[in-house]
């Protein structure tokens, strides 16, 4: 469990970089996507979201290693979190028709 103490509640307006907000190092909030909180949101399903990483996974690069089909960008989970995650497999097999 992590010891630091997260919001749920998304405190950064859209119009400030979050390198500017500082609430953002804490932030769960599925809708904000550029948090700098790169732990798993528990309560991602309870907020109506897709996946877990959905918080911060703006702010992360978009490379090979750990790219996730369904957002483009690395998954902060690693590499094998992408190779199982549920949100990827039913997006792959949605394209697959």
């Amino acid at each position: 469990m992590p010891s630091q103490q997260y919001i749920y509640k998304c405190t950064c307006p859209s119009q400030i970089f979050t390198k500017d907000w500082p609430d953002c190092e804490r932030c769960m909030v599925i809708k904000c996507g550029f948090s700098r909180c790169f732990e798993p949101n528990e309560k991602y399903m309870e907020q109506g979201g897709i996946c877990e990483y959905e918080h911060c996974i703006s702010s992360m690069p978009s490379t090979d290693k750990n790219l996730c089909p369904f957002w483009l960008k690395d998954c902060p989970g690693s590499e094998k979190k992408v190779s199982n995650c549920k949100v990827a497999m039913r997006f792959l097999k949605d394209l697959a028709g």
